[in-house]
């Protein structure tokens, strides 16, 4: 009962955060119920998971973390500030560090007001609740590997 609720939950936030960015009511509601071909398995998958862990989806640092995990996906051992941000910048066109502010923020943000027993289910071998949060790397790798276990599924 309580595991329906907090998807129910999940699924309203995610609705008005597809609103909030621009998305029309049916193609929030296909989104939501995976019946869209908007976007790949690997779009979709790193958008839920960022969803669901709290980055909410009016903050740049969701679109360069979805960005970053990407990258990081084909290149797992590409150096983080040496070539992931400037990759993520140029991509937008903005500079490295704000693609690393940004990102730093939104993570914040997820680990102040997320859902706990998530951020725990994925960052328990990664992340220690009296650190408060996981650094950006920590953060971008562990998403990253978790998107590649559930894309092999």
């Amino acid at each position: 009962m309580q595991k329906e609720k907090e998807d129910i939950m999940r699924e309203k936030r995610m609705y008005a955060d597809l609103l909030e960015i621009g998305y029309s009511h049916e193609e929030a509601l296909k989104i939501i119920k995976g019946k869209t071909k908007r976007k790949t398995p690997l779009n979709q998958t790193i958008f839920n998971m960022l969803i669901e862990i709290g980055i909410p989806t009016n903050v740049d640092g969701f679109r360069y973390a979805s960005e970053a995990i990407k990258l990081l996906m084909e290149n797992e051992n590409m150096p983080i500030t040496k070539e992931l941000y400037p990759t993520v910048a140029k991509s937008f066109n903005t500079t490295p560090i704000r693609v690393e502010r940004c990102i730093r923020h939104g993570i914040e943000v997820a680990f102040c007001s997320g859902d706990v027993e998530v951020l725990e289910s994925y960052f328990k071998n990664s992340y220690s609740f009296k650190k408060k949060k996981p650094t950006n790397a920590e953060f971008l790798t562990t998403v990253a590997y978790t998107v590649k276990l559930k894309l092999e599924e």
